[in-house]
C-alpha cells in the first residue's frame, strides 16, 4: 500500500522504500497482522509533517480507526485539541497527529474529561455537559449549571403535597411511598394489607358449603356459599332419592331437579294415604294435632282357649272354670299387651288336721283351706292384776280371753261379677260379770267389775280391711 496511489501524493516529499522494506519485514516475520499497521501509520505521520495529508486508514480492513461514537477519525487533526478551558489569548501549537477527535463545531469540556461540546458549561455529577443556567434534576435534587462558577450546584427538589387516596373498602391502608408519576416525591397510596382483613366465619345454611373468593378491585376475601347437590327440610339434608319425612302429611321424596331460587335439589311430595282397619284387639284412635294418620293402639290380650277367644284388658286375669289353678294375666312389656300364664301351686291339705266345719275353697278358687284344730277359736286362760288409774287388785284375778282362727275370705265372684268378702270374728260367745276390790295410793278401797269370758266360738262380722288383716285377736273388756 505504501508503494500505491493512496501514498503516492507524499512520494515526493518523502520517499516511501524504508518505510515499505519495514513493512516487508514486519509481515515476514511477525505473526501479528496489525503490526503491518505500524510502518503505514508511520509514513502517514511522516506525510503529514510535511503537509500531506492522507485518509489510508479507509482502504485498508485491518488498520480500521476504532473511534468512540462521540469521536470521529482524522489522519491530520491537531496535536492538542480545543478545550473551553483554552485561553484564547496564549499561542497554540500548529502541529498535527492523526487520531479521534470532536466533530466538527465542538470541543473538549477540559483535557481531563474526554467529552466533546458545543456549548462551553458545567457537568453535571454524572459527566454529561451543561449549559450555563440550564437546570436539570439529579437524584432528587434540583441542580443548575452556574456560570460563574462553571459548577453545578444542587439543593434538594421541592415536591407539593402528596396526594391522598381514598382508602374505605376493608382491608386497604394508606402507604407511603414514592409517587408513580414522581421518583423523587412521596405519596399516600391505598395498599392491600390482607392481614388487616376481618375475620370471616365459615360458617353457610345447611346444604351450602364454604368457599372464599377475592373479587376485583377489592383486598378482602368474601364468603360464598355454594349449594350442594342435596335437598333440605328442616336443617337435614337429603341425597337425591332418598325419601324425606311427612310434609304436611304428605309423603315426599328427594328429586335431582334444581330450585332456582336456592340453587337446592327439589322435594317432591303426594298426599299420604291412611289405614283405618285394625286388627282384633286393637282400636283405630284419631290423630292428633300433629300427626297426619290415627294408629290402631292395642287394648286387648287375646286367649284361644279350646276354640274360644277371651279378651282381656291390661292387669286383668282370667282362669278356666273347670281349672281355677291355672291363671292368664294380661300384662305390658315393651309397650305391647300380650297375656301371662301361670299355676297356682297347693301346700300339702289334710283334712283330718281341720277343726270340723271349717274346710272350704280359698279366694283363689283352687286351694283348700281350713282351720287347724290348734289353731281354732278358743278360751285361752290368763291371770293378772287389775288397774284403774292410782289402784289395783292386791292379787291377780283370772282373766280369760278368746283367741284363734276363723274362716275369712275374699274371692271373685262371677254371679255377682265382683269381688265377694267373707269375715267372722273370735270372739266371747258366753261371758259374766264378776267383781274385785282395788287398793289406791290414798289408802281407799273402791269396788271394780269386770267381764269375765267363760266360752269363745266364731261370730259374723263386718269385714274391713283390718279385720282381713287381723291373724290374733284378745277379746276382753275392763267396766
Amino acid at each position: 500500500m505504501l508503494r500505491s496511489s493512496v501514498f503516492e501524493p507524499c512520494h515526493p516529499f518523502v520517499n516511501p522504500e524504508n518505510f515499505y522494506l519495514g513493512c516487508v519485514f514486519d509481515s515476514c516475520h511477525v505473526s501479528n497482522p496489525a503490526v503491518e499497521c505500524t510502518s503505514l501509520q508511520t509514513y502517514a505521520a511522516a506525510c503529514a509533517q510535511v503537509g500531506v495529508c492522507i485518509h489510508w486508514r479507509n482502504h485498508t480492513t485491518i488498520c480500521a480507526s476504532n473511534c468512540p461514537s462521540d469521536k470521529v477519525y482524522k489522519p491530520c487533526g491537531p496535536s492538542e485539541q480545543p478545550t473551553c478551558e483554552d485561553n484564547p489569548n496564549e499561542p497554540s501549537m500548529n502541529f498535527t497527529t492523526e487520531g479521534c477527535f470532536c466533530p466538527d463545531g465542538m470541543k473538549l469540556f477540559n483535557k481531563e474529561s474526554g467529552v466533546c461540546v458545543d456549548k462551553c458549561g458545567c457537568l453535571d455529577p454524572e459527566g454529561i455537559p451543561r449549559e450555563f443556567n440550564e437546570k436539570f434534576e439529579y437524584k432528587c435534587q434540583d441542580c443548575i449549571c452556574e456560570e460563574s462558577t462553571k459548577a453545578v450546584t444542587c439543593k434538594p427538589k421541592a415536591c407539593p403535597p402528596p396526594p391522598v387516596a381514598n382508602c374505605s373498602g376493608p382491608g386497604f391502608v394508606l402507604v407511603n411511598q414514592t409517587n408513580p408519576a414522581d421518583n423523587c416525591c412521596p405519596a399516600f397510596l391505598c395498599q392491600c394489607q390482607s392481614s388487616t382483613c376481618p375475620v370471616i366465619s365459615m360458617k353457610c345454611p345447611v346444604g351450602y358449603l364454604p368457599s372464599l373468593t377475592v373479587p376485583n378491585g377489592k383486598c378482602c376475601p368474601e364468603l360464598i356459599c355454594e349449594p350442594k347437590r342435596v335437598c333440605v327440610h328442616k336443617d337435614v339434608e337429603y341425597q337425591p332419592g332418598s325419601s324425606v319425612p311427612v310434609i304436611d302429611c304428605r309423603d315426599c321424596t328427594c328429586t335431582n331437579l334444581v330450585d332456582p331460587h336456592t340453587n337446592l335439589f327439589n322435594i317432591t311430595c303426594e298426599l299420604q294415604q291412611c289405614n283405618e282397619k285394625c286388627d282384633e284387639g286393637f282400636e283405630y284412635m284419631e290423630p292428633s294435632s300433629d300427626e297426619c294418620c290415627g294408629k290402631c293402639v292395642q287394648t286387648h290380650c287375646i286367649l284361644d282357649f279350646n276354640g274360644t277367644k277371651e279378651f282381656l284388658v291390661q292387669g286383668q286375669s282370667w282362669s278356666p272354670s273347670k281349672s281355677k289353678c291355672e291363671i292368664h294375666t294380661c300384662i305390658k312389656s315393651a309397650g305391647a299387651l300380650a297375656p301371662v300364664s301361670s299355676q297356682i301351686i297347693c301346700p300339702p291339705f289334710q283334712e283330718s288336721n281341720c277343726d270340723p266345719n271349717t274346710v272350704q275353697t280359698a279366694a283363689n278358687g283352687c286351694c283348700k283351706i281350713c282351720v287347724e284344730k290348734e289353731k281354732a277359736c278358743k278360751i285361752v286362760p290368763m291371770k293378772t292384776k287389775i288397774k284403774r288409774r292410782e289402784c289395783q287388785s292386791l292379787q291377780e284375778v283370772e282373766l280369760p280371753y278368746c283367741e284363734g282362727s276363723c274362716n275369712t275370705y275374699t274371692k271373685y265372684s262371677e254371679l255377682a261379677a265382683a269381688m265377694e268378702h267373707s269375715c267372722s270374728c273370735c270372739k266371747e260367745t258366753r261371758s259374766s260379770t264378776r267383781s274385785v276390790d282395788l287398793h289406791c295410793l290414798n289408802g281407799d278401797v273402791i269396788p271394780h267389775n269386770y267381764t269375765y269370758v267363760e266360752q269363745c266360738g266364731c261370730d259374723r262380722a263386718q269385714c274391713s280391711q283390718s279385720t282381713l288383716n287381723s291373724r290374733k285377736r284378745r277379746s276382753y273388756r275392763l267396766v
